[in-house]
């Protein structure tokens, strides 16, 4: 006769090894938390609801304070040209020459960039948390409300930390003359020196798209009855809209993805490296992130036929790449999009180079309107002399000493440009065969490891190069866990932004402006070390609790 064998004993296990339950009962009122579990956890959400709302008020306090001091110090440090009317107010003029005043100005920007930093970093995910579905402490309207608070007082600033949209109103006068501005120089203005542009690039090409002279010809019409501010004030709303619009697109993918829109609108619209770099500085890459998040947006739309997310992808990229030949990194993150799963190869390529065929065939119909040429726009991108301050985080710029910034003759050493060309070359055919690469890995997460290791590669990396990427974190699936490093990226392309050294230095004292030329980056480079090792830890720590 057989015996039934006894059945283990099996203790109950959890599906997650690090549970924690919504509270914790002691033991003297046990039988009181099990009486009144509700009464319980009621109150604790109470008490969480409450610290929302209190970290959202300092937040929104502290970070539009913040912003208000860096408007309100550019009018007294921003480089302005000398058509801006201001020129012609006494109390202008006495305060770009009060010593003191300049002074407290170019403290003040680096007092309240961190400011705005730290309130950021304070309402992201608790702790650089880098769990899949990390979520903000705020709620996405909060989120968006500390956006907009914080962008608003930038509106009325001076540009600081570039002096780029001057050069975007002097090519767009030169465009709306109807010269070509991938042959001629903004000097063939007469009044060229007066938009601020510095001289260093008065007789070179613009490596612009053909898209951005034809918004830049469009804005400087428009604005032509309210003079030089006027043409800055349409470029900052130009930026503003489109960050507004990558705000919707983003939080659109984030819905058809299932990630958490707040968390996605935190890491791309309230980032003190947008605000900075597209409201401040009024980058044209506000643009750009608009157009590339508009096509991945395209691409997800799961109820559309295949084709026609092609082709919405398409345009918004087409838009991007004429505006910055380097959006054109995107297109195969949206085609695995549109094409999800294993697709068989020549169906892939077939649909790329369709994409590609139709991209080139825009681009030159843009061309033909602005009155230039593919050749024309080749040659001034890859012959616009990188006439910046040497950067020495940039990896080809260490490789060849600094050599690839071209000095005041313009002259480039023939190793250092052979060094530059090569490791260039290898980096953006090492993005293209990551970008094409077939991976269970996220299509945006493909995206920004592409981007990366093309902005590895690059002769200069100025901070705002870097926006796309982090676009491209944000509407990733696998957010949660760039978290971390997005936090560091936007703590050290800020802090460098604002050692960029574009003040007007008239009224500061040589030594003083060299401390607050680099005082930033310092200060920045030694809190992304010590915040990257708290996080490496608190990873370690958590990795041995799950071991145990």
């Amino acid at each position: 006769m057989s015996r039934t064998p006894a059945t283990p004993h099996v203790t109950p296990r959890t599906t997650a090894t690090n549970y924690q339950p919504d509270y914790q009962p002691d033991h003297e009122n046990h039988n009181h938390h099990r009486q009144h579990p509700r009464k319980n956890r009621r109150h604790v959400k109470t008490k969480t609801s409450d610290a929302q709302r209190s970290r959202f008020g300092v937040a929104l306090a502290v970070g539009t304070a913040s912003t208000t001091v860096l408007a309100l110090a550019s009018y007294v440090v921003a480089p302005i040209g000398s058509a801006a009317p201001l020129w012609q107010q006494a109390w202008f003029v006495d305060a770009r020459a009060n010593s003191g005043l300049a002074m407290a100005a170019a403290a003040g920007i680096t007092v309240a960039g961190f400011a705005l930093l730290a309130v950021w970093l304070a309402v992201g995910p608790r702790n650089g948390r880098t769990h899949p579905q990390a979520s903000p402490a705020l709620s996405m309207k909060q989120v968006i409300i500390l956006a907009s608070a914080w962008a608003a007082p930038l509106l009325f600033a001076l540009p600081l930390t570039s002096q780029d949209v001057y050069s975007y109103v002097a090519v767009g006068h030169l465009s709306a003359s109807g010269a070509n501005p991938y042959t001629t120089g903004i000097n063939v203005l007469p009044d060229w020196a007066g938009f601020g542009v510095h001289p260093k690039w008065a007789s070179t090409p613009t490596p612009y798209g053909p898209f951005m002279l034809m918004i830049g010809s469009a804005i400087t019409t428009v604005t032509a009855p309210l003079g030089y501010l006027g043409a800055i004030a349409g470029f900052r709303l130009v930026m503003v809209g489109a960050l507004a619009l990558t705000a919707f697109f983003v939080t659109q993918i984030s819905r058809r993805t299932g990630a958490r829109s707040a968390t996605a609108l935190w890491a791309a619209i309230a980032n003190p490296l947008t605000l900075i770099s597209c409201v401040l500085a009024i980058h044209n890459d506000a643009l750009v992130i608009a157009a590339v998040a508009g096509g991945l947006a395209a691409a997800h739309h799961v109820l559309r036929p295949t084709a026609v997310r092609l082709t919405g992808a398409w345009v918004w990229l087409t838009i991007a790449t004429a505006i910055k030949p380097t959006a054109a990194i995107a297109y195969p993150a949206a085609l695995r999009i549109a094409m999800p799963g294993r697709q068989p190869w020549r169906r892939t390529v077939t649909a790329l180079a369709t994409m590609a065929v139709g991209c080139i065939a825009a681009l030159w119909l843009m061309l033909a309107v602005v009155g230039a040429s593919f050749s024309d726009w080749l040659h001034a991108v890859f012959s616009t002399p990188q006439l910046s301050r040497p950067l020495w985080f940039v990896p080809v710029q260490l490789l060849t000493g600094g050599s690839i910034v071209a000095p005041e003759d313009g002259t480039t050493p023939t190793w250092a440009a052979v060094v530059a060309t090569s490791v260039g070359v290898a980096t953006v055919v090492a993005a293209i065969v990551i970008s094409l690469w077939p991976t269970r890995r996220p299509a945006a997460s493909q995206l920004a490891l592409a981007y990366t290791v093309f902005l590895a590669g690059s002769s200069v990396i100025w901070p705002w190069y870097v926006l796309l990427w982090i676009v491209a974190v944000a509407v990733s699936e696998s957010l949660g866990r760039w978290v971390g490093v997005l936090v560091l990226v936007t703590i050290f392309m800020t802090t460098q932004s604002l050692a960029a050294g574009f003040f007007d230095a008239t009224a500061l004292p040589e030594w003083f402006e060299s401390v607050f030329n680099v005082l930033p980056g310092i200060l920045g480079v030694v809190w992304v070390v010590l915040l990257g090792m708290r996080m490496w830890m608190r990873r370690q720590s958590s990795g041995f609790e799950h071991a145990k």
